[in-house]
């Protein structure tokens, strides 16, 4: 007896052969639906509608830092492509090079794209990296606390834990410069 699975794509070239069956995985009945990206994410984030889908990353990784542990990511990128390295343009924008942008308004899609996750993890991550001095140290009970309530930190980045021998060398460099 095959185990049957629920599985939720987007329609594209390389679904395809998952849709209509002519790509099949052994011992495994794959019952297929499609749904627009924005609509799965949502659903299955929500209600667990289906037993595999397709996701976006930075849903993904939103849901895990507050807790939601039901999912598991495989590295299985069906566009073929790394979308956030491209830069869509109107036609008509007069725009043909990066310096065209200047003084323009550019948006990154939604607070929660995949684009405007990782501008904000950069942008967080260089900040932090250029101002050694603005470190703080979070106790670990108090780290403790934020994921026994499932709380997400607010404007901060997690970098790592130090045990206190490796603060302190840390803080002497600090010091230092």
């Amino acid at each position: 007896m095959k185990l049957a699975l629920s599985i939720a794509l987007s329609s594209n070239p390389r679904t395809w052969p998952i849709l209509n069956g002519q790509a099949a995985a052994d011992g495994i009945d794959l019952i297929p639906s499609v749904v627009h990206p924005s609509e799965l994410f949502w659903r299955q984030l929500r209600f667990a509608d289906f037993d595999v889908s397709e996701m976006s990353f930075s849903s993904l990784i939103m849901a895990k830092t507050k807790g939601d542990d039901r999912w598991v990511g495989l590295p299985i990128f069906t566009t073929r492509r790394f979308f956030h390295t491209e830069i869509l343009v109107r036609c008509d924008s007069r725009i043909e090079t990066p310096a065209d942008l200047k003084g323009k308004r550019v948006s990154t899609g939604s607070p929660n794209s995949g684009t405007e996750v990782i501008a904000r993890l950069q942008s967080a991550l260089f900040d932090w990296a250029l101002h050694p001095k603005m470190h703080v140290t979070t106790p670990n009970e108090k780290i403790a606390a934020y994921a026994d309530r499932q709380m997400q930190v607010k404007n901060g980045v997690l970098i790592g834990i130090w045990d206190e021998a490796e603060l302190a060398a840390i803080r002497k460099r600090i010091e230092a410069q």
